[in-house]
């Protein structure tokens, strides 16, 4: 897939090509390294970064399925157990988000993200396994992303902070409407977290944590 050049007799290193392009010989060259040999080492590195990423998450599953109930998420963890995972136990679960888990839609919301909310923490006893839910927040605490969060915060229902035994509230300055384009760029690819409930221990100070877009890691920058 990758481009080829023309250079022939006709073409001579200073000469223009007549009844063709533009380019002379030495242009020609010029471009057929850029787009054949840095192009071919650009695709290597890349390669090697897939390659890398693969051995990275060889354990990673994503299931892709919208509107799962918690019983059909702990039926999908079950086949996993019993296929893939056999003889590795599931140690994490991750839930993107609380607000499209499936259930009973004549329930209230209340109601439903409630039992939601239990069915999600029976379901991390009976396998074993740590389970992380993302949950959105109300409008009036999140704002524009970068308001401090607390207990409370979470949509929907009260029940999420009372099931949960840890909750970490993030934040995003960048996204903050009152700070300059400049003051928003220093917080690039920065999250602000927080333990705002720690059912065996302390909550904590908020800290920063930098996101590297390359490698997927998460690191806290003590400098920001």
């Amino acid at each position: 897939g990758i481009a080829t050049i023309n250079i022939n007799g006709t073409t001579g290193w200073r000469r223009k090509a007549i009844g063709g392009d533009s380019l002379d010989g030495a242009e020609r060259f010029k471009l057929l390294y850029d787009t054949i040999y840095k192009e071919w080492h650009r695709r290597r590195e890349n390669a090697i970064d897939r390659l890398t990423y693969c051995r990275m998450f060889k354990h990673l599953v994503v299931v892709d399925a919208g509107g799962l109930s918690v019983a059909d998420m702990a039926s999908q963890l079950r086949i996993l157990q019993g296929g893939m995972f056999r003889d590795m136990p599931i140690r994490l679960v991750t839930i993107d988000h609380l607000g499209l888990i499936g259930g009973d839609r004549r329930m209230t919301t209340y109601d439903r993200v409630s039992t939601q909310a239990r069915e999600i923490k029976e379901l991390a006893k009976r396998i074993s396994a740590t389970v992380f839910l993302a949950v959105q927040v109300n409008r009036d605490s999140g704002g524009d992303g970068s308001r401090e969060l607390g207990l409370g915060a979470a949509r929907d229902s009260g029940v999420v902070e009372e099931a949960m035994d840890y909750l970490i509230a993030l934040r995003r300055m960048d996204q903050s409407t009152s700070l300059t384009p400049l003051e928003r760029e220093k917080y690039r690819d920065v999250l602000f977290a927080k333990v705002v409930k720690n059912r065996h221990g302390m909550t904590g100070k908020e800290i920063a944590i930098r996101f590297d877009p390359r490698s997927l890691a998460l690191n806290e920058d003590p400098y920001v």
